[in-house]
C-alpha cells in the first residue's frame, strides 16, 4: 500500500488536493462576509494560502522528496494550512468593511481557481488510471 500512496501523492497531487480545500474555505469566508453584508461592526475575512505558498517556497533550490531515505533539497517539505484573518481594509459601507462588489469578485475568482485546480487534479488521477491500465493516451 505505500507504494500505491506514494505513487499518487508524487508530484503536484498534494499541492492540488490542498488548494481544493483552501479554495472550499475561501468559498465558505467569502458566503460568510456575504451574509453579513448589513452586520453592524462585522469584519470581513480573508483566506491566505496563496501567499504561505510563496513563503513556503522563497529563494533558492527545493525539491519533493518521494523517498524517506532521499536527501532533502532546499527547505523541508511542508504543506501551507491555509490560513482565515480579519481583512485590515478601511473600506467603510457604512456598517462595516464588507464590500459587496470586490466579495462578489472575489467569489467568481475562487470559483475559476477552484474549477481549473479539480481539472488539474483530475488530469493526474486520469493519468495514473491510464498507466495503471497500460493505455497510452
Amino acid at each position: 500500500m505505500d507504494a500505491i500512496s506514494n505513487l499518487i501523492d508524487a508530484g503536484n497531487v498534494p499541492l492540488l488536493r490542498k488548494a481544493l480545500s483552501a479554495y472550499a474555505m475561501r468559498h465558505r469566508v467569502v458566503a460568510e462576509n456575504i451574509a453579513n453584508v448589513e452586520t453592524q461592526g462585522y469584519q470581513a475575512q480573508r483566506v491566505q494560502f496563496e501567499q504561505l505558498l510563496e513563503e513556503r517556497d522563497g529563494p533558492g533550490p527545493s525539491g519533493l522528496r518521494t523517498h524517506p531515505s532521499h536527501l532533502p533539497i532546499g527547505q523541508p517539505d511542508r504543506m501551507p494550512e491555509p490560513e482565515v484573518e480579519l481583512d485590515p481594509t478601511p473600506f467603510d459601507n457604512g456598517v462595516n468593511n464588507v464590500d459587496i462588489e470586490g466579495e462578489s469578485l472575489a467569489e467568481a475568482e475562487n470559483l475559476l481557481m477552484y474549477n481549473m485546480a479539480t481539472r488539474m487534479l483530475s488530469a493526474k488521477y486520469d493519468g495514473l488510471r491510464r498507466a495503471i491500465s497500460g493505455r497510452n493516451g
